[in-house]
């Protein structure tokens, strides 16, 4: 039938179109990764602006008497004092100073591990569209590393400007 006879038809007309059609798919291929390339490296996969904030750190350790995973805000001289109380009762260390007209405490209690060789790390603190972001890593014992048996609970307080923005702990593996 003719029907037949123009899909099997193998003349210069077709072969041109096959090859017009391969060459523009070829130019898409080069054309879309192009494209991926420069939205990557023009940093638009993440375009939140992001600041950093300074702070100190006025607290980390490996002991202390709260045993639980805790995240906390502290925004007043009363409550930074009961939270040293009971995170280090026996301590002779006085405690640490904070000027809560202007400053706030983050702390940090990651619970309690069967050994020593933990340790916590604020790596950075930024500003971003969504908050505070405190990026924070959990340091744990390598494979063959000598710890003690003691229990151990890692902790870490910073102290930072005040603000209402909302605070996110991005854990660091």
């Amino acid at each position: 039938s003719a029907r037949c006879a123009i899909e099997n038809s193998t003349g210069p007309y077709n072969q041109l179109q096959t090859w017009k059609i391969m060459n523009l798919v070829k130019r898409l291929r080069i054309l879309l990764i192009f494209s991926i390339a420069t939205f990557i490296s023009s940093g638009c996969m993440n375009s939140q602006e992001v600041e950093t904030v300074h702070y100190r750190v006025i607290a980390q350790g490996t002991y202390s008497n709260i045993s639980l995973q805790q995240r906390m805000l502290i925004t007043t001289p009363e409550q930074f004092r009961i939270l040293w109380h009971t995170h280090a009762p026996t301590r002779h260390a006085s405690v640490p100073a904070v000027n809560f007209d202007d400053e706030m405490v983050i702390a940090y209690f990651a619970g309690q591990f069967p050994s020593g060789g933990y340790r916590l790390e604020i790596t950075r603190v930024i500003e971003t569209d969504t908050g505070l972001q405190v990026d924070i890593k959990l340091q744990r014992p390598t494979k063959n590393a000598i710890v003690s048996l003691a229990l151990s609970q890692p902790h870490i307080m910073i102290a930072l400007e005040k603000t209402d923005e909302n605070i996110y702990f991005n854990f660091i593996k």
